[in-house]
C-alpha cells in the first residue's frame, strides 16, 4: 500500500515544488491540494500537477468534491451538482483515483447536515438517482466518484455501502472511498472494530477501493454517554495492525492509504509509528 496524508500547512504555487513536498515527507499518496483553484477547463495546469507527481512516483488519492446536491436553497442545489460534476473531471483530468463526496442532505446547507430524513429511504432514492446523473455527466476514463462513510447518514454500515453501490450500478464510475474508521460509532463497534474493519475492506473490495483514510480513535471511559474523540494514529483504541493487514490481504498492493486531520509536522511523527504497525503484521509499503 501507498501511505499518505494531507499536507495543508505549506502552500506551492508550482507543482513541482508541492509534489516535491510529498516527496522529502516521505509519502507515496497525496491529496489533491483544497488551495489550487483552478476548474476542470484548465486542462494545462492539470496536466503539469499531474506529471510532477507521475514523476516522482507519487499517487494522488483523492479530490476532494465535497458539495451538498440536495441543499434546500435550489438554485445553489444546482449550482453544487455543477462544482461536482466539474471536481469529478478535475480529478479525471488530474489522475487523482477518486473523487471524494458525502451523500449530502435536504436539511443544511452543509454536506454534513444532521437529522432522521438522512436515513429515509426517500433520501437513500434520491441519492441514488443524484449520484447517477452526476457520473453519467462526465462518464470519467482513470478517477472514479467515491463516497465518505458517516454514521449521520444511510452509509453508516458496511451493509448499507454494498447495497448503495450495488444499486447505483456504474462500477465503471463509482467506487468506495472507503473511511473505515467511521463506520465505528458505538461501544459495541468500538471494541469489536479490528474485525468490523477488516469486514468493511474485506467486502466493499469487490467494488474497489479507490483510497482509503487511516486515523485513530478513542472512547472516553467516564462519560454518561459515548464520547468517541479521533487522536493521532497509535494513541487510541483501534486495531490499526488488523486494518492494514486487511488492505495488504485484498486490495492492490498500490492502494493509497492517507492519514487526515494533524498538523503537517505530527505526520512526521505518526508516519514510522504505522509504519512500524504494518511491518509488525508482515505489511509491506511501496
Amino acid at each position: 500500500m501507498r501511505l499518505g496524508a494531507n499536507l495543508l500547512q505549506a502552500r506551492f504555487d508550482d507543482p513541482e515544488q508541492l509534489a516535491e513536498h510529498y516527496k522529502v515527507h516521505g509519502f507515496r499518496a497525496a491529496y489533491f491540494p483544497e488551495y489550487v483553484t483552478c476548474t476542470s477547463k484548465d486542462t494545462g495546469e492539470l496536466a503539469k500537477i499531474r506529471e510532477a507527481f507521475e514523476k516522482r512516483d507519487i499517487v494522488i488519492g483523492e479530490l476532494g468534491a465535497w458539495g451538498n446536491p440536495f441543499h434546500p436553497d435550489p438554485e445553489t442545489a444546482k449550482e453544487n451538482v455543477a462544482y461536482i460534476i466539474d471536481r469529478l473531471a478535475m480529478a479525471d483530468e488530474v489522475g487523482a483515483r477518486c473523487a471524494a463526496q458525502m451523500v449530502g442532505n435536504r436539511l443544511a446547507g452543509t454536506p454534513a447536515g444532521l437529522g432522521p430524513e438522512n436515513m429515509s429511504d426517500e433520501f437513500y432514492a434520491l441519492s441514488v438517482d443524484m449520484t447517477r446523473h452526476i457520473v453519467d455527466q462526465v462518464k470519467p476514463r482513470r478517477a472514479k466518484l467515491g463516497f465518505e462513510t458517516f454514521p449521520f447518514n444511510f452509509l453508516y454500515s458496511t451493509d448499507m455501502y454494498e447495497k448503495y453501490l450495488m444499486d447505483i450500478n456504474r462500477p465503471q464510475y463509482v467506487t468506495a472511498h472507503l473511511d473505515a474508521i467511521n463506520l465505528i460509532s458505538s461501544p459495541l463497534l468500538y471494541f469489536s472494530n479490528g474485525a468490523v474493519m477488516r469486514d468493511a475492506v474485506k467486502r466493499l473490495a469487490p467494488f474497489g477501493i479507490a483510497a482509503m483514510h487511516l486515523k485513530d480513535l478513542i472512547m472516553h471511559p467516564r462519560e454518561p454517554n459515548t464520547h468517541l474523540e479521533e487522536v493521532a494514529l497509535g494513541q487510541g483504541g483501534l486495531d490499526i495492525r488488523a486494518l492494514l493487514k486487511a488492505v495488504q490481504e485484498f486490495l492492490p498492493v498500490d492502494t493509497p492509504v492517507l492519514m487526515e486531520h494533524l498538523p503537517d509536522a505530527q505526520y512526521d511523527e505518526v508516519l514510522p509509528v504505522v509504519v512500524e504497525m504494518g511491518e509488525s503484521v508482515g505489511v509491506e509499503f511501496v
